[in-house]
């Protein structure tokens, strides 16, 4: 399956995935509008990955994004996870660049980009995910997450980050 919100959104303004509609009904809703002087008052997480993380077997449920053929799958249970984390730290919505930014505009995603520090700075907290949206890695499984440019303004400008892996070592 393959996603585009390029049709359908407005361009130049933030957009967020409702957390609630995708855990309780699993229905994947981009609510868009966010100005972004009004960041800080919104209740929302970001998603810090690597465009194209560690390889891993193919999931069945997983979408691509339009305009993002070149990086990995969305799994859908990694979708899931983020958004219950989310809604468990009482936070409605998250941004994950993938889906919230226009991937085929450019004129949208160069002002997305514009707007990425102030984005990370007003989020409640950013959720990393090591080995990329594709799937979970494990403790021990090194990724190139920490050495990539991008991922340090997304660690050090939000209040609060947590990480998530995968966990291998038997029940918990």
């Amino acid at each position: 399956m393959t996603l585009g919100v390029d049709d359908v959104a407005t361009p130049l303004t933030i957009r967020f995935i409702d957390c609630n509609a995708y855990c309780a009904e699993r229905v994947l809703r981009i609510w868009q509008g966010a100005d972004v002087e009004k960041l800080a008052s919104l209740p929302y997480a970001t998603i810090s990955y690597v465009w194209k993380g560690n390889r891993k077997p193919p999931v069945s449920s997983s979408l691509a994004v339009e305009g993002a053929e070149d990086g990995d799958r969305l799994s859908l249970e990694v979708l899931h996870t983020v958004c219950s984390i989310a809604l468990r730290k009482g936070i409605q919505y998250i941004w994950l660049d993938r889906l919230c930014i226009m991937q085929k505009l450019k004129d949208d995603k160069h002002w997305q980009i514009r707007n990425m520090a102030a984005i990370y700075r007003s989020c409640r907290t950013c959720i990393v995910l090591p080995g990329g949206i594709g799937g979970f890695v494990g403790v021990s499984e090194r990724t190139s997450w920490i050495q990539r440019s991008w991922t340090l303004q997304e660690t050090l400008l939000p209040p609060d980050v947590i990480c998530i892996v995968g966990w291998e070592l038997g029940r918990g």
